[in-house]
């Protein structure tokens, strides 16, 4: 499930479950086609660190808390971005970065 912007009070503290842990696994892939680069770094935590804020309760079958980030360079235009997903897999982090349907 993606976090959206209509979930702010979950979406900061998921954000904020990733400020000064080390994450259970990271994974990047790198693209490059003429005029574009991207750079995506998928992060994944255990859900046991909402156990202290009290909410791994309230989801059950809750497996993994997952951080993208996608970078992109595209004609000297720089954009970044920052999702957050729950999971109900318990996968690594390369399972994350793959299309749908692979």
């Amino acid at each position: 499930m993606t976090l959206k912007d209509n979930q702010p009070i979950l979406r900061d503290l998921i954000k904020n479950v990733f400020r000064g842990i080390r994450p259970l696994s990271s994974y990047s892939t790198d693209e490059k086609d003429p005029g574009r680069e991207e750079r995506h770094v998928c992060s994944v935590a255990d859900t046991k660190l909402l156990v202290q804020k009290g909410l791994y309760e309230e989801w059950p079958g809750l497996q993994r808390i997952v951080r993208m980030e996608r970078g992109r360079l595209c004609d000297d235009l720089r954009s970044k971005e920052t999702v957050y997903y729950l999971s109900s897999e318990e996968k690594d982090d390369e399972m994350y970065t793959r299309p749908l349907g692979d």
